[in-house]
């Protein structure tokens, strides 16, 4: 969404009413992610290259930064399979760790600069924040005012949600929103003095392009356990160079069933271009722990690819899976790019042909 406060304010980008455990858990089909979907937007604008471009980094400074944003994915991804109240505790965690490494890496200018690009992301819940309320010198009776009209808005806003949920026009509901984005504006902006919107516009900088924001990569977490099925025991590490298209299923799921003749298909058709399809097989019952019943279901099924048994679920907890099946897609350098929760082709959705196309493109990098 875009917002704009009038008077002098900048445009910003926000995103209501973001369950970090659900839109972590939602597939990243594009390969870009919105920072405004994390409560803590530091820990992807931190990594993005876009980010580096807008700060001026050096070669050194874009590698160090990276590197102490890798390290904490081996600790991000699980968090997707909490709850909420897990996600936004463990984020914030992961995110101060990552603030704090970047101060060693940037210069104050930098810094200065990342936070302002943060804060147009919180967007009107900033100026709540402890630090923004402070800078702005906001009174009590301005903050409870603001908290007032957010609220409201949030109210309102949830009905439309609601309604489109129900299935009502979408182009009567978008000038619906539009209104209301537009009455919130105009309260807001009638909240402030003219010294305090001036204090807000020197607080976030010139406003970034959010277009370009979120073109951002993750270390996929390492294979653990076994058996294996159709190869011997495989890791991350080992398969650089190779592009990963990984998939969780169990062979009794009629929706994992239901993607085998894609993962079959890419195998086929670009295993000598590079590609390494696997299988991880996360129980969800009983029979389904077995692993004889596992390997003659690849056989009478034509899965030949490499299968890791992963019955004490311990993959499905560092990826911090929750659906059955999902697939991801791993670049050469082992790093995750694009996923996909259930079927391929959910009510006619393409994924199959979306993905076969990304992987030739990561097949080409």
């Amino acid at each position: 969404m875009r917002f704009c406060l009038s008077s002098g304010l900048a445009i910003f980008g926000w995103v209501l009413f973001a369950s970090p455990a659900v839109t972590w858990g939602q597939s990243n089909t594009t390969g870009q992610m919105n920072p405004a979907d994390f409560p803590q937007p530091f820990f992807l604008l931190a990594r993005d290259p876009a980010i580096h471009d807008e700060l001026q980094l050096s070669a050194e400074q874009r590698d160090r930064l990276l590197q102490a944003s890798y390290q904490l994915d081996a600790e991000f991804w699980p968090l997707r399979g909490g709850t909420r109240e897990q996600a936004l505790r463990g984020l914030e965690g992961l995110t101060a760790r990552l603030r704090e490494a970047a101060t060693k890496v940037l210069n104050e200018t930098q810094m200065r600069r990342l936070e302002q690009i943060q804060l147009q992301f919180a967007g009107f819940n900033a100026f709540l924040q402890p630090q923004v309320v402070a800078s702005l010198g906001l009174t009590k009776s301005q903050q409870a005012d603001i908290q007032r009209v957010l609220d409201k808005f949030r109210k309102e806003y949830g009905e439309f949600e609601k309604r489109a949920k129900e299935g009502e026009d979408a182009q009567q509901l978008n000038t619906g929103v539009e209104r209301l984005r537009s009455q919130l504006r105009s309260d807001l902006a009638g909240l402030l003095s003219q010294r305090q919107k001036q204090k807000w516009q020197l607080q976030i900088g010139n406003p970034v392009d959010l277009s370009k924001l979120g073109k951002v990569k993750f270390r996929a977490p390492e294979l653990a356990g076994g058996p294996w099925l159709n190869s011997p025991s495989l890791t991350f590490e080992a398969l650089q160079g190779r592009v990963v298209a990984m998939h969780f299923f169990a062979f009794q799921c009629i929706n994992c069933r239901r993607n085998q003749p894609w993962y079959k298909d890419w195998h086929a058709d670009l295993q000598d271009e590079g590609l390494v399809v696997l299988g991880i097989h996360t129980p969800e019952t009983a029979t389904e722990r077995d692993v004889a019943l596992v390997r003659e279901n690849a056989k009478q099924n034509g899965l030949a690819y490499p299968i890791l048994i992963d019955n004490d679920k311990a993959n499905w907890s560092s990826w911090g899976n929750s659906m059955w099946p999902t697939t991801y897609l791993i670049d050469k350098q082992g790093y995750v790019r694009y996923w996909w929760l259930g079927e391929l082709n959910w009510q006619n959705a393409g994924m199959q042909e979306q993905f076969k196309s990304h992987l030739r493109e990561l097949l080409a990098e």
